[in-house]
């Protein structure tokens, strides 16, 4: 069927598919292997390619059977041209930094849109961004996200300065959703 187990006599596995196909592309990106070379080897592949597709569609399927509250996490410059399709797949939450957009019309009218596709809106900040910046969007904002590290990066401690920054947002308001990546 295309996966493989984590040990002989075990069931096929996505998770170590997945991790193998990778170490493949990794060789292949590296030219150290050409997959398509060595037919058996691309066949394999392949056929493992299929298998993590099929296992990914069943679990979007199977997902889909329960009324979940989905977000979007987007770290892109032009999250408003997302909104809509967002929408029709069922995500309900859209998060955007702050730091992608910066002009406040932008942001606005992003929010807008996000508001007007019956979703909420929560505004994301990197730990260097200050609270002032995003102080006048609240009263349109489900929230705010404080990234805990610096996007992008793997690995990273926990920047401890995010603390204050609850606790000065906790400050300006009682109410506001609060979460932490």
């Amino acid at each position: 069927n295309g996966g493989w187990p984590w040990f002989k006599s075990m069931p096929d596995d996505r998770y170590i598919t997945q991790h193998i196909v990778c170490g493949f592309g990794h060789l292949a990106k590296l030219e150290v292997l050409n997959l398509k070379e060595d037919s058996k080897t691309w066949n394999m592949v392949r056929d493992a390619i299929a298998y993590i597709d099929n296992r990914m569609r069943e679990d979007y399927e199977n997902l889909k059977k329960y009324n979940i509250n989905s977000e979007a996490h987007l770290m892109t410059i032009n999250p408003g041209k997302y909104i809509s399709q967002l929408k029709k797949k069922g995500f309900n939450k859209i998060i955007f930094h702050y730091e992608a957009i910066k002009e406040e019309e932008k942001i606005n009218n992003l929010i807008k849109k996000i508001k007007s596709d019956n979703m909420k809106a929560i505004i994301a900040i990197n730990p260097l961004t200050n609270i002032d910046n995003i102080i006048k969007f609240f009263d349109r904002i489900d929230g705010v996200l404080l990234m805990g590290v610096y996007p992008g990066k793997e690995h990273q401690r926990f920047i401890s300065k995010v603390y204050q920054k609850i606790r000065i947002l906790r400050k300006i308001s009682k109410n506001l959703k609060i979460q932490v990546d």
